[in-house]
Parts: C-alpha cells; sequence; structure tokens
C-alpha cells in the first residue's frame, strides 16, 4: 500500500503548478502526512514535528516561487525520478525543478527525498543532497524550519 500511496503522492506534487493556489498545496499534506510527521533536511539542523509545522515549512518554500511565477517566466517544470530503496515502507525519489525565464536566465534546483510511510500515511520525511545552479535563490528561501509553531 505504502508504494502505490508514495507513487500518488509524488504525482500529486509533480502535477500541481507553482502558480497553483497555496490550498491546494497544503491539501496534499492534509491528504498524505501524519498529524505527528517529523521532516528534517541536512541543510539545516533540526526537524520540523507536526503538519501544522511542515504546512509552514511548505509556504516558505512557495511563497519565493509564486514570486518567480509572477515574473516573466517562460516555462517551470517539476520532476521526479523515484530511487530505490531496500527498506520496508521507505521511499526515496530525486526532483529537479527548472525555471527559465523570458530572458533565458535559468535557475535549477535539485533535491532528493526519503520518505517514511506507516498506516498509509507519511510520518518522515527526509530533504538530502540540494543543489542550487543558475540564477541565485536563497536557500534560507527553500528549507526554514521556525523554532516557532505557525499562527493559526
Amino acid at each position: 500500500m505504502s508504494a502505490t500511496r508514495e507513487r500518488t503522492l509524488n504525482a500529486a506534487l509533480a502535477g500541481l503548478h507553482v502558480d497553483t493556489g497555496y490550498e491546494e498545496w497544503l491539501a496534499i499534506v492534509d491528504r498524505f502526512y501524519a498529524e505527528h510527521v517529523q521532516v528534517s533536511s541536512d541543510a539545516t539542523p533540526g526537524r520540523l514535528v507536526g503538519r501544522a509545522r511542515a504546512k509552514q515549512a511548505l509556504l516558505n518554500v512557495l511563497a519565493p516561487l509564486h514570486m518567480w511565477a509572477g515574473a516573466d517566466i517562460e516555462s517551470i517544470s517539476l520532476r521526479c525520478l523515484p530511487i530505490y530503496a531496500d527498506r520496508h515502507n521507505e521511499y526515496h525519489s530525486a526532483w529537479s525543478l527548472d525555471i527559465v525565464a523570458g530572458s533565458g536566465r535559468r535557475a535549477t534546483v535539485r533535491w532528493c527525498v526519503r520518505r517514511i510511510w506507516r498506516g498509509g500515511l507519511v510520518v518522515h520525511e527526509h530533504f538530502y543532497e540540494n543543489d542550487m545552479n543558475g540564477a541565485t535563490l536563497a536557500a534560507d528561501s527553500l528549507w526554514s524550519p521556525s523554532p516557532a509553531a505557525p499562527s493559526a
């Protein structure tokens, strides 16, 4: 079941567009992530605990991308490639986000993610091997675990 849910989650994420409303992105978190999910990254110390904190981190990622989408953007492409993992209910995938401006300026962000599933929900998600090329994108904008819980 977890393998099917992993494919469905990746397809849902890859099928959304950067200019999609925040609500659709956040609905994916509600649909696929456990209430007490733990999210971590090699790029920053600590981890986020809880769906609400994961949503806040996602909004931190989407805000700068939405600004890019509002600019003179010729194309935005998000791709996912599964990576083999040999542990039960653990899945890895490699992601690539390519943004090309009308001027030809290009930015590419690549990362990998490891997800652990239980009961059909993601209970742990870890981001690793982050790489940014091209136009400057602040790393803090892409991953910013805030110590305070988001306001509702």
